[in-house]
């Protein structure tokens, strides 16, 4: 379901994005991890696309175009996903409308210029680093929420719920924007920090 959404709105993009339309085919390229500890999550992203962009097809959408999709590995490796985003816009056997991807932060942050400097519009499925927000360009689409902001409305239930109970904020070298979030929201809740 999250895919189709995901192309569903890759297809609005592009039905008002004429100079992407061109062509019989609609390439759409995926940037995901398919090799390391996170290569489900870029099968899970690639299969989702696959199944989504056919339903999409056969039921009319992509103005009656075929609809490829093209899977780039990225392995959330920042060096990698700028290459992998060269070749997805610069390759002419290749080159894709619109792309799904990267899925991790740092990949996102090494190849969102690439993106945004030839206009292809990028959809991340799931990075959620703020900074990416703050240097995103008009063609990149979040489809998560911020881990700040994600943060701060878990800290909002869990005070609901837990009332007077001690909160524990653990983090690690991967969340600190999310731990600083919480920290920074806990007294505007009515929570105390010891």
């Amino acid at each position: 379901m999250f895919c189709r959404a995901v192309l569903a709105s890759i297809s609005t993009f592009l039905a008002i994005s004429p100079i992407l339309c061109l062509g019989e085919e609609l390439r759409i390229g995926i940037s995901a991890p398919f090799d390391g500890p996170l290569a489900s999550l870029g099968a899970e992203i690639q299969q989702g696309a696959v199944t989504a962009a056919k339903d999409l097809y056969e039921h009319g959408g992509a103005g009656g175009r075929t609809i490829s999709v093209i899977s780039r590995n990225d392995s959330c490796m920042p060096a990698l996903a700028a290459n992998q985003a060269h070749y997805l816009t610069e390759d002419s056997n290749d080159k894709v409308a619109a792309v799904i991807g990267p899925a991790c932060n740092s990949a996102v942050l090494a190849s969102s210029a690439i993106y945004a400097k030839v206009g292809i519009a990028q959809f991340l499925p799931s990075a959620d680093l703020p900074l990416i927000t703050a240097q995103a360009s008009s063609s990149l689409f979040r489809l998560s929420n911020r881990s700040d902001r994600a943060a701060i409305l878990g800290l909002k239930l869990v005070a609901n719920v837990l009332h007077d109970s001690k909160i524990a904020i653990v983090t690690n070298s991967m969340t600190p924007t999310v731990a600083q979030a919480v920290l920074d929201q806990v007294s505007q809740i009515g929570a105390k920090v010891t």
